[in-house]
């Protein structure tokens, strides 16, 4: 169990990871608003990914290890609603262009950074039946691969052609590459066939009803990290865009543990709900004293180096994110505060409530980033922020707490 979680840890970061590391590196030759547009475009695609993904992440994983028998079935079923998703998908995208939502200088790149999301997408839940069978070193080498292409490919496109369109060529030729690893890494090992019964009549209605809290779930999630960025894209400059972005990579890597927290307590917080309430409870309260310590580690030394950060990881024109730092280190804090009374809702099956946290905090965000980002811009979106998660892990705080002292 100890190997899986390592190798698991060593997944997360490969995928996160990668990604942060070459926006901080190109942040440094890149200008500022450069950097802002391709930013800005990436936000945009994590959006679209709600719409692909639609949840399958969670949902085929419960599926396959409910029912190991029918991997193959299960895969095509979600391929085939997912390829249906993603054809719509960038129809939408060509539709809000024409409509005008966003400029001309987006277009190619936001283009190429949706379609790498597409593969992506596909990868990542070819890559789930490795995680069910516990081999969790397959699904580690698939990442390393794709994390050693997109490197390279995203180095030679800038040295050689020196533009954000070619790095959003590298994003889509290096996801299409981890597609296809992964799918003959995973059909070495179970049968499959992506495109078998393709055209076999499904119930659309019905897999996409099924799929839809989890789909929700995801997408409130991802809304939330986007929207703030979004307003400050319509009422600001993408400089000031860059600098935001920039902030929230430092807070991304701050909060990698979570990922990792989370893969580690989960199972064990579990169990001791089924089987001893008033153990988990103690455990609970163990990990969340861990948890805020950790929080605040992480915090204050953001905070204590903030202009050792901005200096090395960016350039000198990220110079103004030292003003803002104060409130990215408060918004770390908060999500190690929260992440065990998350867990508590998860475990004991209310993740309507946290889904209702959730979309409360995004109506927050979206109500207090309307009046403060024009007027604020950069300094509006933290302060919205702010709020909207403060309001949304009080939530958390309130419903695990009746849940636990319901159990005492």
């Amino acid at each position: 169990m100890k190997t899986n979680f390592i190798y698991s840890g060593l997944s997360q970061f490969l995928k996160n990871f990668t990604n942060l590391i070459i926006l901080i590196i190109f942040a440094k030759i890149f200008t500022l608003g450069d950097f802002g547009v391709f930013s800005y475009a990436l936000t945009i695609a994590n959006l679209f990914v709600i719409l692909f993904d639609y949840g399958y992440n969670y949902k085929l994983t419960k599926e396959l290890a409910q029912n190991e028998d029918i991997y193959e079935v299960l895969i095509q079923k979600a391929f085939k609603v997912k390829v249906l998703l993603s054809v719509f998908g960038i129809i939408l995208f060509f539709t809000f262009y024409f409509l005008g939502a966003w400029e001309e200088q987006y277009f190619y790149i936001l283009f190429f950074l949706l379609l790498s999301s597409v593969f992506f997408s596909f990868a990542n839940d070819l890559n789930i039946p490795f995680r069910i069978a516990n081999k969790f070193h397959k699904e580690t080498l698939n990442y390393l691969i794709y994390s050693c292409f997109l490197l390279i490919t995203s180095i030679c496109s800038v040295f050689i052609w020196g533009n954000v369109i070619m790095l959003s060529v590298a994003f889509l030729l290096s996801r299409f590459i981890f597609f296809i690893v992964s799918y003959f890494s995973v059909k070495s090992f179970i049968k499959l066939n992506l495109f078998g019964n393709f055209f076999k009549k499904t119930s659309l209605i019905k897999e996409l009803k099924d799929g839809f809290p989890y789909a929700l779930q995801i997408g409130t999630s991802v809304f939330m990290v986007s929207i703030d960025t979004i307003i400050l894209e319509r009422y600001g400059t993408v400089e000031e865009v860059g600098i935001y972005q920039a902030g929230i990579k430092i807070l991304i890597a701050s909060t990698f543990f979570i990922s990792v927290i989370q893969n580690v307590l989960l199972p064990i917080l579990a169990k001791e709900y089924k089987l001893n309430r008033s153990l988990f409870i103690s455990w609970n309260k163990k990990y969340t004293k861990y948890c805020i310590i950790l929080g605040l580690f992480a915090a204050s030394f953001v905070f204590g180096f903030k202009g050792y950060l901005i200096q090395y990881l960016f350039t000198e024109s990220f110079n103004e994110l030292n003003y803002y730092m104060v409130g990215f280190a408060l918004l770390i804090f908060l999500r190690y505060f929260a992440l065990t009374f998350g867990l508590v809702l998860t475990i004991s099956d209310n993740q309507d409530k946290r889904l209702k946290a959730t979309i409360t905090g995004n109506i927050v965000l979206i109500f207090f980033g309307l009046i403060l980002i024009p007027k604020y811009h950069i300094l509006g979106c933290i302060i919205a922020s702010l709020i909207a998660h403060v309001v949304m892990y009080s939530m958390y705080f309130f419903y695990s707490k009746k849940e636990l002292n319901y159990e005492k």
